[in-house]
């Protein structure tokens, strides 16, 4: 073999190991940037505040028996655990968050502090029984995780924690730098964890501060999604979380989410909406109004009640559940006096 060939050979491997190097180094920082460096406090990061609020009420609550309320943003901001255990006598928590982090990450936020005889009402909002498996694992859980909450991490599967490390790009990087420098400047969101009560609840929304959004609510169509497909990968993993629920002896409630009045829900798909809960040994609140109120009476968005609707509402609720829920789970310790 000649000189001149070994010196290829060896100038080829010279390259190959630089090319690695540079790959590994690369990765190692994109890693590093998006872990520790660069995060969206206005849009994700506002969650941990959230949370903060919420896991609080959840410790404080000890083994004390609980209503759960777990939605998105419809299950914060129209509901008010506060209510629900004036009316129900019973400690209410509201855990909702959004319809942007995964149902099963929400799930996995209040697993831990779930005991027998807890009920968990569960108002999801139309379209999230329906998600792919692509959608739930690109759910806003993926980059709050990365950067605020790796512990949670230690669930994903490995494709899925890869899929939360490639969640990022130029658009959120420079976005990332803008909330940064907004947060820096003291800028606060419409809603933050200021606007939360020690139930978890949001406040603050009132009619006034909504008439801004008048125009946005007119424009929505009314039609809602549809509200479940059982083989949905998310309709799934709420079935597995029912069925996780029978086992240790906690009571899911399904329910209606809040939304503007408009076209009703077909017939076909409200029924097989109850069924996804009492098929699989739990209970649905099936209010007469089927949360459905007039326009004016939403703060934002089309699922978002005005502050007094959300009391309103939320009486509904809460004395629907003393009508539907069996006596020795609502009153456990007298069921079991000999």
């Amino acid at each position: 073999m000649s000189k001149s060939t070994l010196f290829q050979i060896d100038q080829g491997k010279v390259q190959g190991r630089g090319f690695w190097l540079s790959l590994s180094i690369s990765l190692l920082g994109y890693y590093l940037l998006f872990s520790y460096v660069l995060h969206k406090p206005q849009t994700v990061g506002y969650y941990r505040d959230l949370y903060a609020v919420k896991i609080q009420a959840m410790e404080e609550s000890g083994d004390r028996q609980k209503i759960v309320i777990l939605a998105g943003s419809n299950g914060r901001a129209s509901h008010s655990a506060k209510i629900v255990e004036e009316v129900t006598g019973i400690t209410a928590i509201n855990m909702s968050q959004t319809a942007s982090l995964s149902i099963d990450y929400q799930l996995s936020k209040i697993k831990p502090y779930l005991h027998p005889n807890d009920i968990i009402y569960m108002p999801l909002e139309y379209g999230q029984l329906t998600r792919s498996k692509r959608r739930v694992q690109s759910g806003k859980e993926a980059p709050y995780a990365v950067a605020y909450d790796k512990a949670s991490m230690r669930d994903f599967t490995p494709y899925r924690k890869l899929r939360a490390h490639m969640y990022f790009d130029l658009k959120f990087c420079f976005s990332s730098v803008v909330e940064m420098y907004l947060s820096h400047k003291g800028f606060k969101r419409r809603i933050s964890a200021d606007n939360l009560n020690r139930w978890g609840d949001q406040t603050d929304h009132s009619v006034e501060r909504a008439k801004k959004y008048i125009d946005y609510i007119s424009a929505q169509d009314g039609i809602p999604s549809k509200p479940i497909k059982t083989k949905a990968y998310s309709a799934q993993l709420v079935s597995e979380f029912l069925t996780w629920a029978k086992e240790h002896g906690v009571l899911v409630v399904g329910g209606y989410p809040t939304y503007i009045e408009g076209a009703e829900l077909p017939e076909d798909d409200d029924q097989a909406l109850q069924n996804f809960y009492v098929d699989q040994g739990h209970l649905f609140l099936a209010l007469d109004n089927r949360g459905r109120y007039p326009r004016s009476h939403f703060f934002d968005t089309a699922y978002h009640l005005c502050e007094p609707y959300q009391i309103e509402h939320s009486q509904l609720v809460a004395e629907g559940l003393l009508k539907l829920i069996p006596e020795n789970i609502l009153n456990p310790e007298v069921s079991e006096t000999p």
